[in-house]
């Protein structure tokens, strides 16, 4: 099975939308759901703060734990490394404006998570 790679900002808005990304990427789209260590401590973050999206990063790291979703070892920025893995890891989910043109522009097309909770 393939690997897909899902990034802090479709974790939280799927979650934010009940939709589970991690089982998700599994059940429809028949990939591995794994994430860097970038994006757990992005995730740790923001469970520790006064945002109002807290509670999904703390249902996200329980997810992660839960369904063993692979984590990857990473140096520095989440970004840069989601940029340098895409070249190995094919399939990437972002919601994030920024990153899914600096894919693109890289020649990676990756999935977003619409509002109706799919994978597009």
């Amino acid at each position: 099975m393939e690997n897909i790679i899902i990034d802090t900002s479709s974790i939280l808005f799927g979650l934010s939308i009940n939709f589970d990304a991690f089982k998700a990427a599994e059940t429809r789209l028949c990939l591995r759901p794994c994430v860097s260590k970038g994006v757990l401590r992005e995730l740790s973050g923001i469970a520790r703060s006064r945002k109002s999206n807290r509670k999904y990063a703390s249902v996200a790291i329980s997810l992660i734990k839960k369904y063993n979703v692979k984590v990857y070892p990473d140096a520095g920025h989440v970004d840069n490394w989601i940029l340098k893995s895409a070249h190995d890891i094919k399939n990437i989910c972002t919601n994030d404006t920024r990153l899914r043109m600096k894919l693109r522009h890289a020649g990676i097309k990756p999935y977003t998570i619409s509002m109706d909770g799919e994978f597009r």
